[in-house]
């Protein structure tokens, strides 16, 4: 009990002199579709998950969580969004001796946007083109305590500019209570940075460099179990600059192979189900578009090899 509040009194310290940091030296908008959330059961809980990530979406939400995957597996989330913009997302997570090493690749596009000339008359029409490589890696260091970093290369292309560059994420995982026989069958929390020393630099003749604004969470998560419905309720804190939001999620499975879940993301209220076929399982979520636009669905696959 003294390591764990020892281990939890400095992650703590880290974590606000870190955002302390972050607040100070906040950015441009380099790299905003970063921050749009990925992953169709996320969305279903409110994007709170910085606590559980102990699925593919552990990749975006904390790293840390990848030390709690104990097979390999492969997925995927496709966002439906309208005035053509594209999002989407691939996933592999491969078990290295119970820790977890994982790929991803993420895409978010506007196409066939109008182009304007500086009297305003309609030009010819462009695309913009994001996309994010990342490398993470969760391991356990304690039986309670996990760690997790990542790296992602990012690639923008507007029109005939394009624009790269590198950030980095963190994230903590700990595992505070854990029982067999009472109503709390677990108790988590975590915290991770998003887009550490973020940069990107554009191919213009000014070379001109945008910083990419880091995203910090904290959340926790409590297993529940209720007799016949076995869940999860979560809730979580993400700040970028100024933007403080707060996430409540909860979600239960009726049957083995049948979840449902809500969750509130700020002000918006979210739905969310899976569907687990043997090694499969499908996820949707119904979310307010990030613009404003009426309603989106999010549909993710998971696939345990």
């Amino acid at each position: 009990m003294h390591i764990k509040c020892f281990i939890i009194t400095i992650i703590i310290f880290i974590l606000v002199s870190s955002y302390c940091i972050a607040d100070e030296e906040s950015g441009g908008q380099g790299g905003a579709f970063l921050q749009i959330p990925i992953g169709a059961r996320p969305a279903g809980l409110g994007n709170a998950f910085t606590a559980i990530a102990d699925d593919i979406n552990a990749v975006y939400f904390n790293p840390a969580g990848l030390c709690q995957i104990q097979n390999d597996m492969l997925g995927g989330m496709y966002n439906f969004m309208s005035m053509d913009r594209a999002h989407y997302q691939a996933v592999l997570i491969k078990q290295i001796k119970g820790n977890g090493l994982a790929l991803s690749f993420n895409r978010f596009g506007v196409s066939e946007i109008d182009g304007r000339d500086s009297e305003g008359y309609t030009t010819e029409k462009f695309d913009d083109s994001e996309v994010a490589f990342k490398i993470a890696y969760g391991r356990k260091l304690l039986p309670f305590f996990g760690i997790g970093g990542g790296a992602k290369y990012i690639i923008q292309s507007l029109g005939d500019a394009k624009g790269s560059g590198f950030a980095f994420d963190a994230g903590v995982l700990f595992l505070l209570f854990k029982s067999k026989n009472s109503f709390v069958k677990s108790f988590r929390v975590g915290g991770s940075f998003n887009d550490i020393g973020g940069k990107m630099t554009w191919n213009t003749e000014s070379e001109n460099e945008d910083e990419i604004s880091i995203t910090m969470r904290v959340g926790s998560a409590i297993d529940f179990n209720l007799g016949v419905l076995n869940g999860i309720t979560t809730v979580d804190a993400s700040q970028t600059e100024d933007n403080l939001k707060l996430h409540f999620g909860v979600e239960t499975w009726l049957i083995k192979e049948l979840c449902i879940r809500a969750g509130l993301d700020d002000r918006d209220i979210n739905f969310g189900a899976s569907l687990r076929m043997g090694k499969f399982q499908f996820d949707y979520a119904y979310c307010p578009d990030i613009l404003g636009e009426g309603a989106t669905s999010k549909l993710g696959i998971q696939l345990r090899l």
